[in-house]
């Protein structure tokens, strides 16, 4: 299943295998349509980031909505935004603090999930939270 603009998981260094495998793990995790949306444009990079809106002259810049400091691409966006990265470090501290298991966060876990089967209900934490921040905040 390749995204439509060409872009895959392995472009961005996550091996291709384990990206065409979070949609089975997707589908697994939740069996709520919405949340499978976000997760589906996620993974084919047609979230529409200010990048994009910029490109379609729907804004006036493309400069990140939290930092003003970078173009807001889905991967700063997600992941390599300094302010979004708050997001998710207080996720990863909220889920310890009740399972006891700390989970290094990287671009793989937070864009195409955990591959590891033993982590479905994390997966759908996760799952939870992007739709909850792509809802919220663009």
């Amino acid at each position: 299943m390749e995204p439509e603009n060409g872009m895959n998981g392995s472009q961005m260094g996550l091996p291709l295998g384990e990206w065409q495998n979070s949609f089975e793990l997707m589908y697994r995790s939740l069996k709520y349509t919405q949340i499978w949306i976000v997760q589906f444009k996620i993974l084919h990079f047609i979230t529409a980031t200010r990048e994009k809106l910029f490109q379609w002259n729907i804004v006036e810049s493309d400069v990140c909505t939290f930092c003003n400091e970078h173009i807001e691409t889905l991967p700063h966006l997600l992941v390599e935004c300094e302010v979004v990265k708050l997001f998710w470090i207080d996720l990863q501290l909220w889920l310890y603090e009740r399972t006891d298991i700390l989970i290094d966060l990287n671009v793989r876990e937070i864009i195409i999930d955990f591959q590891d089967k033993k982590f479905i209900t994390f997966n759908a934490v996760y799952l939870l939270a992007k739709k909850y921040y792509i809802k919220m905040f663009l």
